[in-house]
């Protein structure tokens, strides 16, 4: 049974709880995410998984060094910190729709047959940096009608909008779970370190609004020495424990800051910062502008 509970809705986004199981999964459709690109994007990642749906274009996904043609009818699923980029095609352009979404267990008993399934598609979403398949359900035109119904706000729009994402969810786990889906995936981590990857991005996701995070105790998490940490982080990452920390915190406040309406003092604090001189230091070394800047931004570029 799929129960749900919508936790905001305004004119930037809609968030819902798509309670699967003893699986809790965080859908945040972005306005912003719909839109036409004529131009590369630089490379990024996200805090959360996003798929991506594309409408229209030509063009290539490049996910790390992993060159993706992109096609009409197939839908990209992209793991947390994994950075990626879209190049579009000398005078062509890409039109799509993105939502993004995380998930946590649930203290939940399940049957036993559906607790295999939801086994196998945490293992398939935690050791996958991406998958790309075939849009077989249409789910593209399940969130072409999520966006319709959010902007047009007809009479039922929220209970209209609740059962597509239900739908869309249905579909992509039926999608992950058929047998096919690891020839279509990229190539499995089978390292040691890589292995630690999920558990580390999952630490990393649970505690960076803690201003008081030490890597001590990801050491403890993973049961190894600080040295050991450190030598895994800059090996799996290529960059240190603090630096990995703070572009967490900067990714996440760049999405509280495009979309919520919240001040930057709070945006702040829920991104693990102490201090708010801190935070405009370090937003703007990171994203080379202030946080008000990328506020201004975000509005024009949804007014265009």
């Amino acid at each position: 049974m799929i129960n749900m509970n919508i936790m905001d809705t305004n004119l930037k986004g809609y968030n819902v709880k798509v309670d699967f199981g003893n699986i809790l999964i965080d859908v945040w459709v972005n306005f912003d995410a719909h839109y036409e690109m004529t131009e590369n994007t630089e490379s990024h990642n996200h805090f959360a998984y996003e798929i991506h749906f594309i409408s229209y274009g030509d063009g290539v996904l490049w996910i790390e060094n992993q060159p993706i043609p992109l096609k009409v009818n197939n839908l990209y699923l992209i793991a947390p910190g994994v950075y990626h980029k879209f190049v579009v095609k000398q005078e062509e352009k890409i039109v799509r729709y993105s939502i993004q979404f995380n998930f946590r267990f649930l203290k939940r008993k399940s049957g036993s047959q559906f607790k295999n399934e939801i086994l196998k598609i945490i293992e398939i979403l935690n050791f996958n940096k991406y998958l790309v398949k075939e849009d077989l359900y249409n789910n593209f035109s399940l969130v072409e009608s999520i966006f319709k119904e959010l902007t047009t706000q007809r009479i039922g729009y929220i209970q209209k909008a609740e059962l597509l994402v239900k739908d869309i969810f249905i579909n992509i786990f039926r999608t992950i779970c058929e047998d096919d889906i690891y020839k279509i995936s990229n190539i499995k981590k089978g390292y040691q370190d890589e292995k630690r990857i999920p558990k580390i991005e999952q630490f990393f996701h649970a505690h960076y609004k803690q201003s008081d995070i030490r890597i001590e105790d990801l050491s403890k998490y993973l049961n190894l020495s600080v040295r050991q940490t450190q030598r895994v982080i800059k090996s799996l990452f290529g960059k240190s424990f603090r630096e990995k920390l703070i572009e967490i915190r900067i990714e996440n406040a760049k999405h509280l800051l495009s979309t919520t309406n919240l001040s930057i003092v709070k945006v702040s604090e829920l991104a693990g910062f102490n201090s708010v001189n801190y935070f405009h230091y370090v937003f703007k070394e990171y994203t080379g502008m202030t946080p008000k800047c990328f506020i201004n931004k975000s509005i024009n570029n949804r007014k265009q």
